[in-house]
């Protein structure tokens, strides 16, 4: 059936049912917070006639940019998340993520198509504070996660399956999970993808490295061993991605970072993001792996922290990381920022922040 808006056309919010004319005139109601009237913006797009909606990347990897999406396309997206988790009408899904991006858009969605109780909170963290009933699904990024676990524990085992996407789930937060009671998974996803295309389980009895398909989606790689994506209910043709796997199968691959990001030291290519992973447990603050120019080597591994200066923090750093990182992985230097450059969905921009590095170094001499 080609979608039409009547289709899906009714919401259940915060347990009451809504239909097509009575969420209409939320949108026109004055509703005070931003978070909010973005939401209720988003469901009048849904609604009206047209076959797409309008999104924007996130600009994590480049200028965002504006892309239309089939209605149709995200219907099938939330059809296919509904099957792998087993989600069932009434089943209630928590929204705490931007509706201006296609993670909140679907979760709108998937409540519309699956006749899901959709419970809205802003995407401030203190928020998790008034959650006082059951949530069956819910998807954070990884911050958000870090800051449930950590300020509002005794809220975690109202969570029955949570999903993290946006950025890698570190080794801290991975350690962090498998103390908690519910079922969590890495996401791996873009909006041209309409959101997730593979699941990964990072706890319980499951876990594992490994991605795995969605239903009616394939992998390859290309001779860069960047992935390729076939996901034809979803997206049109195949798309190349810039993200380096090892292929386990057609339908499984383990990720190790961006084709972009790849440092070559030495001649020897390193992936931050595979680094970055294993340094979780030593380091409070957000931080990254990033690199500079080096005559001898091309290129020097360097380790940048979100905080202010401390020398005597650098110095233990660099000799705690020498002993569990591989000799090339081992940082030649420890740089402070006080900010990172991140995108509106709290991404880190690591050309933005590397450049910001280099203009603050550039002053100091």
């Amino acid at each position: 059936m080609n979608y039409t808006y009547s289709s899906y056309d009714k919401l259940i919010l915060d347990g009451i049912l809504y239909y097509r004319e009575s969420l209409l005139d939320k949108v026109s109601e004055n509703l005070p917070e931003a978070w909010e009237r973005d939401v209720f913006y988003f469901i009048k797009e849904w609604l009206n006639d047209k076959e797409y909606v309008v999104v924007h990347t996130s600009g994590s990897t480049g200028q965002p940019k504006e892309i239309k999406i089939m209605k149709q396309n995200m219907v099938h997206s939330a059809q296919a998340t509904g099957a792998y988790f087993r989600l069932q009408e009434g089943h209630s899904a928590l929204l705490c993520l931007s509706a201006n991006y296609i993670a909140g858009k679907m979760m709108i969605v998937r409540a519309f198509v699956l006749g899901l109780n959709l419970i809205v909170f802003p995407t401030e963290t203190k928020a998790f504070s008034k959650i006082n009933q059951k949530i069956d699904f819910a998807a954070m990024v990884p911050l958000q996660v870090e800051r449930l676990i950590e300020r509002y524990p005794e809220k975690v085992s109202h969570f029955k399956k949570i999903i993290i996407g946006g950025a890698p789930v570190l080794s801290k937060l991975e350690d962090a999970l498998q103390m908690i009671p519910c079922q969590c998974y890495a996401t791996y996803g873009m909006t041209e993808t309409i959101t997730h295309v593979a699941i990964q389980t990072i706890n319980g009895t499951e876990k594992s490295s490994v991605f795995k398909a969605l239903p009616d989606v394939r992998f390859s790689t290309n001779q860069q061993e960047c992935l390729m994506v076939e996901a034809p209910r979803v997206a049109s043709g195949k798309i190349i991605t810039n993200d380096v796997v090892e292929l386990i199968s057609p339908y499984a691959f383990v990720w190790k970072g961006r084709f972009g990001h790849v440092i070559n030291s030495g001649g020897i290519k390193i992936h931050p993001e595979k680094v970055e992973r294993k340094m979780g447990k030593l380091i409070e603050c957000r931080y990254m792996i990033s690199s500079l120019p080096d005559e001898l080597l091309g290129e020097k591994v360097i380790l940048v922290l979100e905080q202010k200066p401390s020398q005597t923090l650098a110095k233990c750093l660099l000799e705690e990381l020498s002993s569990i990182l591989q000799k090339y992985e081992v940082p030649k230097e420890v740089y402070f920022l006080d900010d990172f450059e991140e995108t509106p969905t709290q991404k880190i921009q690591r050309k933005k922040t590397c450049k910001k590095l280099i203009d603050s170094l550039k002053k100091e001499h």
